[in-house]
């Protein structure tokens, strides 16, 4: 982002905003799957009750926040505590971090970034509809993984598997997820009733197609960017 022109305390707050929305979202569709999952009698109907709660209330808190933030005394008290906070982080580490003035810079960069979104909170619908989108497809992905092995599977197992295996990865905090989320969707799918041999074969297929099969592609494109620093 640097690179392109963005200064890097907006680059860092861009980045932060888009994984939180990302998780919100991640969140939002493990509840909205396992309640479908819950109604078609695959899993306890107990569930039904606390996903279906949840997903209502996620979606509420949801609104709520975004109805609070066109309040200007609202938004500035919110951009004010992220100010708070990035006061403290900067006070510890700014040694570590290119001394007082470079974080203060980094440090306004980011506040000014945020308070821009809070200020026009609507402007996160078309983040969150890409990432919803990037979602369905590398789903659509696994989807195809468990047709090609013989064993295709209905949208709303898929999905709800997939969210939870991501989410799963993303706290693991290993690059990739790798490990955690073949792990945890396999337990899913297991646990929903698909054959262990059937998931293991789709997990394998998906991870090859989706991850390893487009790098040589990605490299190919990145030449200009790696060869130029």
């Amino acid at each position: 982002y640097s690179r392109l022109g963005a200064s890097p305390g907006a680059a860092a707050a861009v980045s932060v905003m888009s994984t939180l929305a990302g998780d919100l979202l991640v969140f939002a569709g493990i509840l909205a799957g396992l309640s479908i999952v819950a109604a078609q009698g695959r899993i306890p109907a107990a569930n039904l009750w606390w996903t279906g709660g949840g997903l209502v209330a996620l979606v509420a808190g949801w609104i709520a926040l975004h109805a609070a933030l066109r309040n200007p005394a609202r938004r500035g008290a919110v951009n004010a505590r992220f100010e708070r906070i990035a006061a403290r982080v900067a006070a510890r580490l700014g040694p570590r971090l290119g001394g007082g003035e470079a974080v203060a810079t980094f440090r306004a960069d980011a506040s000014a970034t945020i308070g821009a979104v809070l200020a026009r909170p609507t402007s996160t619908l078309p983040p969150l509809g890409c990432v919803a989108v990037d979602f369905l497809v590398r789903a659509g992905v696994l989807a195809s993984a468990f047709a090609a092995v013989g064993h295709p599977l209905p949208p709303s197992i898929v999905l709800t598997g997939f969210l939870i295996g991501i989410a799963a990865g993303a706290a693991s905090f290993i690059p990739g997820g790798l490990g955690a989320i073949e792990g945890t969707m396999g337990a899913v799918f297991v646990w929903m009733d698909v054959p262990l041999p059937v998931v293991a074969a789709a997990i394998v297929v998906f991870r090859f197609c989706f991850y390893v099969a487009p790098l040589p592609v990605a490299l190919l494109f990145s030449r200009s960017v790696l060869g130029s620093r």
